[in-house]
């Protein structure tokens, strides 16, 4: 639960290089429905049924409409099963860092605004996730896609 509030918290609030001010909306208007919902001071950790419906909404949209958001909440379930899972201890904390270094580098990207990707970058990203032996992989990855933005934006001499 703390992983994955901790997870989303930080990748949802860092929304400065997001393709549009409609997706940074909807972000922000989640973090805050999810702030609302889990405030500790209230006796019931839970939204109005109105608040709640626009909270599935919103995480509809999102879903449907950012590829980053649906590629970090993927990561945040797959580390949550991690922790849960009774597999080799050292395989299950490699595979968990490795995807705390994904959730790193996507809050990355959503805050540089050099740094676009597109729904083949993500899913090239999601593959090296899963078949990546370590951190290192996942951050070269990311210096590529940047170096890959520098190049496009610097001018050309001919």
């Amino acid at each position: 639960m703390k992983i994955t509030l901790i997870a989303l918290l930080i990748v949802l609030s860092a929304n400065t290089a997001l393709p549009n001010e409609v997706t940074i909306q909807m972000r922000k208007r989640l973090v805050e429905l999810d702030q609302e919902r889990l405030d500790f001071r209230k006796p019931k950790q839970e939204l109005t049924q109105e608040k709640e419906n626009e909270r599935q909404a919103v995480i509809g949209w999102l879903y449907v409409n950012d590829g980053l958001w649906r590629l970090s909440e993927e990561i945040i379930s797959q580390m949550n099963a991690l922790a849960k899972s009774t597999a080799n201890a050292e395989r299950r904390d490699t595979e968990i860092g490795k995807r705390r270094q994904a959730l790193a580098i996507i809050s990355e990207i959503i805050s540089n605004a050099d740094t676009k990707l597109n729904e083949e970058d993500i899913n090239e990203f999601r593959a090296l996730i899963v078949t990546s032996s370590g951190r290192e992989e996942l951050i070269a990855w990311h210096k590529s896609k940047a170096k890959k933005v520098v190049e496009q934006a610097a001018p050309r001499n001919h």
